[in-house]
């Protein structure tokens, strides 16, 4: 299964940079909301895009304390105090039932613990670049029931050691979209498998990285035809001993507000709020974000909302 998976996404990977010096090999920017706009914020739905309709925007988050590390000894190190980053999405429709997107990440400033000078952690940096094909299977809109299946690749622009933005190697992530939903409510459910094409030994702080299972849940209510809050969560943990390591074992939970413009082409503001759940490297204590999106697509008064 691996080996095919690898084949298939082949022609999107680049080759990575190679370091004598080994660290923390691991992307915890999981801030990653969706390309193409369906779901909620960061957990697809199976709804697609439509032939050759688009979906595109820019997002902005500000982390506060994302980057903490618990020794054995119970002494807490904290790396990174507060981070500001940015995420362009777009995403268009091939077919009526497949989607293309991509995501380029980035982080615009950092402030750093001063006990943590000797990382030589440069204050801006370049994400993974996030490539996201989506294919439905059935479409909530039309069945209430909807299921798609999602294929992702990562690939690092500029790898930077100690970066806390970027895998040292491309990965590879098959996820499988369920959700349900009526009118003026939906449920969606991701489950998914990050496989890392090659992992290095210890990284910083002793922590290793490794195969992870990605679960998300994200609910949305409709309060009008142009308003929706929404509620989303986030979890990830190594396949190799599941919620096992507390400073790899990573949960989010999200709450947010968007207002439609229908009359311009569904631009749309959202703003929201996240706190960490868990302890892990890049769990923020609480998260604020924003986003501004549009979808180019017209919908009719028998359709579904959202």
């Amino acid at each position: 299964m691996r080996k095919a998976l690898v084949v298939f996404f082949f022609v999107l990977l680049t080759a990575a940079p190679l370091h004598a010096e080994v660290l923390l090999d691991k992307n915890v920017q999981y801030f990653q909301p969706t390309v193409d706009g369906s779901g909620v914020l960061w957990s697809y739905g199976s709804e697609p895009l439509g032939m050759f309709r688009m979906h595109y925007g820019l997002w902005a988050d500000d982390a506060i304390d994302n980057v903490d590390y618990i020794d054995p000894d119970d002494e807490l190190y904290r790396v990174v105090e507060n981070q500001l980053s940015g995420t362009a999405v777009y995403s268009v429709g091939f077919f009526h039932f497949l989607n293309f997107g991509f995501a380029f990440p980035f982080i615009a400033y950092r402030q750093f613990n001063e006990d943590v000078d000797f990382l030589d952690i440069e204050s801006g940096a370049l994400g993974d670049l996030r490539f996201d094909l989506k294919w439905t299977i059935l479409n909530r809109q039309q069945k209430c029931l909807g299921l798609a299946l999602l294929g992702r690749v990562t690939t690092p622009m500029v790898y930077q050691e100690n970066s806390f933005a970027s895998d040292r190697y491309p990965t590879l992530s098959p996820i499988l979209i369920f959700d349900i939903g009526r009118r003026w409510w939906t449920f969606t459910t991701n489950i998914g498998y990050k496989y890392y094409t090659a992992v290095g030994d210890e990284g910083l702080f002793e922590l290793e990285t490794g195969d992870e299972l990605k679960l998300n849940l994200g609910l949305l209510f409709r309060i009008t035809r142009t308003q929706q809050i929404m509620l989303d969560s986030q979890t990830t943990t190594l396949v190799r001993s599941p919620y096992g390591e507390p400073d790899l074992d990573y949960a989010e939970a999200l709450l947010a507000y968007r207002k439609y413009w229908q009359r311009l082409n569904f631009t749309a503001v959202t703003a929201g709020v996240g706190v960490g759940l868990l302890s892990g490297v890049g769990t923020p204590k609480i998260r604020f974000f924003v986003g501004v999106t549009r979808d180019e697509r017209r919908l009719s008064p028998g359709d579904v909302y959202y």
